[in-house]
């Protein structure tokens, strides 16, 4: 899978489980730590990559400019509508969503648990592979434990 289609597996997961958890106007903050937490879910129950996308700690924990990119392709086509520089109304968009279920129940938990941006940042800064991971370097996901 090439990293363009990567980006659009994966934000279309990250909207379609938002949606099942109740949010419809998404923080692009909020979509980048859902699709890592997607990635890190399916890593942990598949043993495998779902993408090929790699996620770098910054500030705010695990980054890949190409989920920006992909929201931005979204609001572009009228997908999504862009509400502000960094959030998005979600709520007419229904992409498919290819998970496992074990991996969509999960990260939909989650997501109704910490449901508040930064609460979600608190909440991926916490995994073990983000905390050995120094700024700016790939954080491995098969660190994950």
């Amino acid at each position: 899978m090439d990293f363009y289609k990567s980006a659009q597996v994966i934000v279309d997961s990250a909207i379609a489980l938002l949606k099942a958890a109740g949010r419809t106007i998404v923080d692009r903050l909020t979509v980048m730590k859902t699709a890592y937490l997607i990635e890190r879910e399916y890593f942990l129950t598949k043993k495998e990559r779902l993408t090929n996308l790699t996620y770098y700690k910054y500030i705010y924990g695990p980054y890949n400019g190409l989920i920006v990119n992909r929201l931005e392709e979204l609001a572009s086509e009228n997908k999504i509508e862009k509400e502000s520089d960094y959030e998005y109304n979600i709520a007419f968009y229904s992409p498919k969503n290819i998970l496992p279920e074990k991996v969509s129940k999960r990260v939909i938990k989650k997501l109704k648990t910490y449901d508040y941006s930064f609460s979600l940042v608190d909440y991926v800064h916490s995994f073990k592979e983000v905390q050995e991971t120094s700024f700016g370097e790939e954080i491995r996901l098969e660190k994950a434990t």
